[in-house]
């Protein structure tokens, strides 16, 4: 691993010997700053990007207990240990209960034990980094859809409207907030839910007496859990850029059947797993074999489809059809899931409408991504639109333009 790559540490300690030791001791593992007194060590901290703080506790000036205070004040996002070789409760006390820091450690420390405290850290500094990154572009939506929604209520004033217009207006502007809020508060959920099991499950493989097996299970919880963050913020990175009109496609003939063979080998595994009958339908026709689309675009729009379709589908089928309907080439995706009320279909593809209520949320989800599908099939000069019963299942179509 290159010294760019390696996290930085900064440990802080009057004996130069302690220093020296720390130094050869980890140097191939992390790149390695050091400090002989806190004063050093603050000036170290303004001008490297430090990941992790050590520090001793007994040093001539400022003590270690007053240099975390500082460090604390000025960098709260970077953890802090705490190393001493005296049994001080008060300080130790007042070390985790007011400046929080992550653990002590007891001189003389043992290599693998204050490595594991070490990596322990590090591995919460980066989740809470990523957090910080997700909020930050949370916030940035949510600064995108007050100014779309100022700038719709500031439309309505200027323009001169009949009372009934204006009225629609302003509903729709309601609404919008609203659905705002709830996006945002449904956010927070949807990336706590992942959040939480990765924290929680990396501090569980640190366990000694952990078995292979339950360390590989936790593992692969992590991973998803990853997975699953990585999904939402790219739906919130593709909706920012849809709202911006900061997206091109790349039109070309995308041959139709291939593109339903792999969708549907990709989701065999989750029919099998659900219990439910997926069935394939291919496209037939003696003179088009391909349709005008981004291909990747294109094969996204079935794979969110199919996704909601599994989702809400607990018993029956699913089926992915292609047929040529009044000169346009029509796909659809139909299950036998909840269903959707007429009520709903006027507003289930804006972004982050949900038909399920917040506070009956069974079936999770962002809220982005059939907004997301209407964006792209409307860019490739296509149309998306909805058939449903309440109970009785939906039919998802969508056409494009045959390639001929």
């Amino acid at each position: 691993m290159s010294d760019e790559q390696k996290y930085t540490i900064l440990y802080v300690d009057d004996e130069e010997s302690n220093l020296r030791i720390f130094r050869n001791t980890f140097r191939r593992q992390y790149n390695i700053l050091t400090a002989t007194s806190g004063a050093e060590g603050i000036e170290m901290l303004e001008k490297e990007n430090i990941d992790l703080i050590l520090t001793d506790q007994r040093m001539p000036g400022m003590s270690g207990l007053d240099f975390l205070k500082i460090a604390l004040n000025k960098f709260p996002e970077l953890n802090r240990i705490l190393v001493t070789a005296y049994s001080d409760y008060d300080i130790l006390r007042e070390a985790v209960n007011e400046l929080k820091i992550f653990q002590y450690v007891e001189k003389p420390w043992k290599e693998e034990d204050i490595k594991s405290t070490i990596d322990s850290a590090l591995e919460i500094h980066r989740l809470k980094m990523e957090n910080m990154q997700l909020t930050n572009v949370l916030q940035k939506s949510n600064d995108d859809l007050v100014h779309i929604n100022d700038t719709l209520l500031t439309e309505i004033e200027k323009n001169q409207k009949t009372q009934k217009e204006l009225l629609k207006e302003k509903e729709y502007a309601e609404r919008c907030n609203m659905l705002k809020s709830a996006f945002l508060a449904n956010m927070s959920h949807e990336i706590r839910t992942p959040m939480n099991s990765i924290i929680g499950f990396a501090s569980l493989i640190e366990m000694d007496d952990l078995t292979p097996e339950l360390r590989i299970e936790y593992t692969e919880i992590i991973q998803k859990s990853c997975y699953q963050l990585l999904g939402i913020v790219t739906d919130i990175i593709e909706m920012s850029k849809i709202e911006t009109g900061n997206f091109d496609l790349s039109l070309k003939d995308v041959e139709i059947n291939p593109v339903l063979e792999r969708v549907y080998k990709v989701f065999q595994f989750d029919a099998l797993n659900k219990r439910i009958d997926f069935k394939l339908q291919l496209f037939n026709h003696e003179n088009i074999t391909c349709v005008l689309a981004d291909s990747t675009k294109f094969e996204q729009i079935i794979t969110n489809l199919l996704v909601n379709a599994f989702k809400f589908t607990t018993t029956g089928s699913v089926t992915l059809n292609a047929d040529y309907v009044n000169g346009e080439v029509v796909f659809s995706i139909t299950d036998t899931g909840i269903g959707i009320a007429p009520e709903h279909f006027n507003y289930i593809f804006e972004r982050f409408s949900q038909v399920e209520p917040a506070a009956e949320r069974k079936y999770g989800g962002n809220g982005l991504g059939l907004a997301i599908c209407k964006a792209y099939v409307e860019k490739m000069n296509g149309k998306i639109w909805v058939e449903s019963e309440l109970g009785k299942g939906s039919t998802f179509f969508f056409s494009l333009h045959p390639a001929i």
